[in-house]
């Protein structure tokens, strides 16, 4: 049985206030709980007014306070944006106040358009190369002891699963020689997934915090009570100018088949976003999430959804969760 989870894009849906979309944030945070769900990640996005994950390690402390046993974590906090010591002394104040809960992913993109960016005074060049160094300074900073002249306090410690995500082999490689488990993001980058999974895997360099590969894929997921219903709701969210962050596609057409398939020779088939979308009825949701399984050999599943309503949204992880609790 594969362990489920959820990660929250703080998307607001038109008409509605900011503040309402912080609150279906909390409401879906609970009902995951409710569920059985593992982990709670909130997404990193600055500049987009329909999203609200702008201060994510904040979200973060309000889903753990409004919540009292799933796991909530950074899914992920992008470090071209930050200063590796203040992102440790964030995990560790939060690691404090509700121990045992908190993760943290660290991603290598910005996140953000270009001024944007350079307002959050990210630097700017090719591929962030300077992402692995920041890694490892941020680890130090979670080390006990050692010989730092700066010390994070308080430090979260080992005791704290930090996770790099990506959707490409770079981000695979460094998270297989540092030791750290590997999110791929399905959900944005379906071309390089197997690649990438098989390259985590083959490098990967046992650490004190991970002996083993772990391996989390991502996936965009609509569910409902039937195969139509499913994709009216993906291409109305689509249609809604949330591609990239919700359900989005190559084109609208793109939700057109009754469901998301692998292709014969094992990788996802299809064009963008479709290859890892998930989008139908329970039946059809159960078989396509079985063949990702299979394909990737994931450890854990996250699942994302762009669906605006939120009653639609709930009902999409209360059928996921119902899947997620048989062996796929």
């Amino acid at each position: 049985m594969i362990p489920f989870s959820i990660l929250e894009l703080g998307l607001v849906r038109p008409g509605c206030h900011p503040g309402q979309a912080l609150g279906e944030l909390l409401d879906l945070a609970r009902l995951g709980e409710a569920l059985g769900y593992q982990r709670f990640w909130i997404g990193e996005t600055h500049g987009a007014n329909n999203i609200v994950c702008s201060a994510t390690t904040v979200l973060m402390g309000l889903v753990a306070a409004a919540t009292t046993t799933i796991r909530v974590g950074a899914g992920g906090i992008l470090l071209p944006n930050h200063v590796p010591l203040m992102v440790a002394e964030q995990a560790g104040t939060l690691e404090a106040a509700f121990p045992g809960r908190i993760d943290l992913g660290l991603g290598r993109s910005a996140g953000a358009p270009e001024a944007v960016g350079r307002a959050l005074h990210r630097k700017f060049g090719p591929e962030q190369a300077g992402f692995r160094q920041d890694v490892e300074e941020l680890l130090g900073y979670c080390e006990p002891g050692g010989d730092r002249p700066v010390a994070a306090v308080p430090s979260p410690g080992r005791r704290l699963p930090v996770w790099i995500l990506g959707s490409r082999p770079p981000s695979a490689k460094v998270a297989a020689e540092l030791g750290l488990p590997y999110a791929l993001a399905g959900h944005l980058g379906p071309e390089a997934l197997l690649a990438s999974a098989a390259l985590y895997r083959d490098c990967f360099r046992p650490s004190l915090r991970l002996r083993e590969p772990r391996l989390m894929v991502s996936l965009y997921l609509v569910a409902a009570g039937t195969d139509r219903e499913a994709h009216a709701l993906a291409d109305a969210a689509f249609r809604a100018g949330l591609a990239g962050h919700g359900p989005s596609a190559v084109a609208a057409g793109a939700y057109s088949a009754p469901s998301v398939c692998l292709a014969p020779h094992g990788a996802p088939g299809g064009s963008g976003m479709k290859a890892c979308a998930v989008v139908g009825s329970r039946r059809t949701v159960a078989s396509v999430l079985k063949d990702l399984a299979a394909a990737f050999r994931p450890d854990e599943l996250i699942l994302v959804s762009g669906v605006l309503d939120p009653r639609a949204r709930s009902q999409s992880f209360q059928i996921a969760a119902e899947i997620g609790a048989r062996p796929l």
